[in-house]
């Protein structure tokens, strides 16, 4: 157990509460997409914040997106689950560059 040298206390005060949820997932770029996607899935009811007015991180803002060593270097897939969901909707709309396949 943790020993405290010293409590601190608070006066009461009220606080606005914005939501109740389940989980709450802060950041919004890949890894926080992610989660809350995961959990929603889950049943959780989740909420999603992000510092900026849109999801992606650097994939959005920066326009940079590398999803990098999905697979062993003989070409064998083996990430899967939501970054694979969402390599194959970007190909499906043409959004996908691969690298060469003798590279």
């Amino acid at each position: 157990m943790v020993q405290y040298k010293r409590k601190i206390t608070e006066p009461e005060r009220e606080v606005a509460v914005i939501d109740e949820v389940d989980v709450l997932v802060v950041g919004a770029g890949p890894g926080g997409l992610g989660a809350a996607i995961a959990a929603a899935r889950h049943g959780a009811k989740v909420l999603l914040m992000g510092r900026y007015g849109y999801v992606g991180g650097m994939a959005t803002r920066g326009l940079v997106l590398m999803l990098d060593r999905m697979g062993t270097d003989d070409g064998e897939h083996i990430i899967r689950g939501i970054a694979h969901e969402l390599v194959e909707k970007l190909d499906s709309m043409g959004a996908v560059i691969y690298p060469p396949k003798d590279a």
